[in-house]
């Protein structure tokens, strides 16, 4: 089974920088998962931020620094090439084998032309490439590292009585006290009976929970909606204005309409009785009756009681389990989980948000916050065409003038701090010796060997 940073990785394969003066934001942000939100820009070397995303966003902590060969002192040593697994952190040099530069990807396979690795800022995307073994100093693997949930992140493990209040409160720091106060408990005698038993199946389900409940303030689903908000959540059942209006800020007629389907359709007034209530916001009387299975309370005739946290939890995990989301979770198929949840997409960026926040908790990782802010100003532009028009010069001009400038000015402004990322991230590296290495070959030329094939890893 490969680790879930390597599979978080490979996902990522493609992702690129974009050309001009416009930054990928996925890059940008690989950059703040680290700790670095003052890097904004997708130009500074990013190789060693997208290996620590890659870490940080699946559980395991990274250096939290920018130089690749910070990964040197990382984990634990790997001997040989012939040791290395997929997944483990390799360092190669670049520029001189004892300078402060080098490149970090993940290892990925290698024969006796060289070694594989997904990689990130090689060729300006994330890709898999192939290096000279002369180039590798050192192959590191991550340390096995229990969690508060008692163990790493791709084995099962007994829960026992660790999903505490605070956890929950910082996922969902506006949600209901009580719901708070009631679910560690009811989460740490359940989880374990429906396999929702590694991190990212706590934190997958969890935040499948918290996109459903608001961050824990609904329990029952709010079908008070305005014309043009029916239009956008059910497009194909109100295509236009006048067909939505008759059912707006009408819960129980909009129920009835949109929720009058598979064993609905026999009840009168099966979709306001059956509407989305408890953690997973339970809809259609088939649910509920799988619900009742499970509980052993009378839902189909009271569904009231699944405001309550108790029978509300177990329905939502019977529901977890019977869309195969554990598995989901395993693969990191965040998408798909949401999508067998809810039936669509409604609500995937607010639950891959929560991912983000509950899946180092899990784990037992410290939430990095921003360590530094930083703003843009650029006045040059406005203050030519202020000057400019004092003179009557055609305001077209000036505007085309101004761009001109702050144009000019911006690009300054980013080689500058280009520069400035570089030196940063050079700092503190004055002890960089070449006894990492894994082969003791002289230093070969400086260019990688290899090509960017797409083949996948062995």
């Amino acid at each position: 089974m490969y680790p879930a940073h390597y599979k978080l990785a490979l996902s990522e394969v493609g992702t690129k920088e974009i050309p001009g003066s416009r930054d990928n934001p996925k890059i940008v942000q690989w950059f703040a998962d680290v700790g670095h939100s003052w890097v904004d820009d997708d130009e500074t070397a990013w190789c060693a931020a997208f290996a620590g995303a890659m870490l940080e966003n699946t559980g395991t902590p990274s250096t939290g620094k920018l130089n690749a060969r910070s990964y040197l002192q990382w984990g634990t040593k790997v001997k040989n090439l012939s040791d290395a697994m997929p997944g483990d952190v390799v360092v190669l040099w670049r520029v001189a084998r004892n300078a402060w530069q080098g490149h970090v990807g993940f290892y990925a396979s290698h024969d006796k032309d060289g070694v594989v690795l997904i990689s990130g800022n090689k060729a300006n995307r994330v890709g898999i490439d192939k290096f000279a073994h002369s180039r590798v100093l050192g192959i590191r693997r991550a340390i096995a590292k229990n969690g508060p949930l008692g163990a790493p992140l791709e084995e099962p493990m007994t829960i026992g009585n660790k999903i505490t209040s605070d956890m929950l409160r910082t996922i969902a720091p506006r949600g209901r006290n009580d719901l708070i106060e009631a679910l560690p408990p009811l989460l740490n005698k359940y989880l374990p009976k429906y396999n929702v038993n590694t991190p990212q199946r706590v934190a997958l389900f969890l935040a499948n929970v918290m996109a459903e409940t608001g961050g824990l303030k609904i329990m029952e689903e709010n079908l008070s909606y305005t014309a043009e908000r029916m239009m956008q959540v059910w497009p194909s059942r109100f295509p236009t204005l006048e067909s939505a209006k008759p059912y707006a800020r009408s819960p129980r007629k909009l129920a009835n309409k949109v929720y009058n389907r598979f064993g609905n359709k026999v009840i009168p007034g099966g979709g306001w009785k059956y509407r989305g209530r408890g953690f997973m916001q339970t809809t259609f009387v088939d649910n509920y009756r799988l619900a009742q299975k499970a509980t052993g309370l009378d839902l189909v005739d009271n569904p009231d009681l699944l405001l309550q946290p108790e029978p509300a939890l177990i329905a939502a995990l019977v529901f977890w389990q019977s869309k195969g989301c554990n598995e989901l979770a395993d693969q990191n198929r965040q998408t798909d989980c949401r999508k067998r949840i809810n039936g669509g997409t409604h609500g995937l960026t607010r639950m891959k948000n929560y991912y983000k926040v509950a899946l180092p908790i899990m784990n037992g990782v410290q939430i990095k916050k921003d360590v530094v802010t930083t703003t843009k100003t650029i006045g040059t532009g406005v203050g030519g065409a202020i000057v400019l028009s004092q003179y009557g010069v055609d305001w077209a001009l000036i505007l085309l003038g101004a761009v001109v400038i702050a144009g000019i000015g911006f690009l300054i402004w980013k080689r500058k701090k280009k520069l400035r990322n570089v030196f940063s991230i050079s700092q503190g590296l004055s002890d960089i010796h070449p006894q990492y290495d894994v082969y003791s070959f002289d230093d070969d030329n400086l260019d990688r060997t290899g090509f960017d094939q797409s083949h996948s890893p062995d």
